[in-house]
């Protein structure tokens, strides 16, 4: 569990285990404790990857910023959250003139 936890895929994990993809998944479906075990890694290096992303984003990745929007805009909508347009702070690209392409590379988060 520990390597499904750091993000391994189930294949990476049961070689790392020493048995194969097969036997992973048999225990998964015999054992609910493992079933249980197994959702919480998978949860936890979920929640690595978005904190990761967040801070890449944050950093000035654009594209990985826009992309955190939209899916963060597409779950609320598949889920029918609504949630106040009101904003709780602004994204500004530093050092950009007027019709200069966007490199992605200075971006700053502020808040009001």
């Amino acid at each position: 569990m520990d390597a499904l936890s750091r993000g391994a895929s189930v294949s990476e994990a049961a070689a790392y285990s020493g048995v194969v993809r097969a036997t992973v998944y048999g225990w998964a479906d015999k054992d609910l404790a493992f079933q249980q075990q197994w959702h919480v890694a998978e949860a936890q290096a979920s929640g690595a990857l978005r904190r990761r992303a967040y801070e890449l984003a944050m950093g000035g990745n654009t594209r990985l910023l826009m992309w955190l929007i939209d899916t963060a805009d597409e779950r609320d909508r598949l889920t029918g959250e609504a949630r106040g347009n009101e904003a709780v702070g602004e994204i500004q690209i530093i050092g950009l003139k007027e019709g200069e392409q966007y490199d992605g590379e200075f971006i700053e988060f502020v808040t009001p």
